[in-house]
């Protein structure tokens, strides 16, 4: 999601996100989503949410749709395949 984002502030935010996601000392689940995680706001955890719920996050799809330089593009095919 970080690298679909065209501010650096929305962008450095993400990547916050995932690394707290990251380090986090337990798994995501549906009932953590009801506690406040450290390092991640409202619009993380509703993708993460969207994630638990269905394995795939409309959210994420549209903005990566959104996306149009291509090698914006490429670096963000790239970075899923990771």
């Amino acid at each position: 999601m970080a690298a679909a984002q065209s501010s650096r502030q929305k962008m450095f935010g993400y990547k916050r996100a995932a690394s707290a996601v990251f380090w986090l000392d337990r798994p995501l689940s549906p009932a953590t989503l009801t506690q406040k995680v450290p390092g991640l706001g409202p619009a993380s955890m509703r993708i993460i949410g969207e994630f638990l719920a269905t394995g795939t996050s409309a959210t994420v799809e549209r903005a990566v749709a959104a996306v149009s330089t291509p090698s914006a593009r490429a670096d963000i095919d790239r970075r899923r395949t990771l």
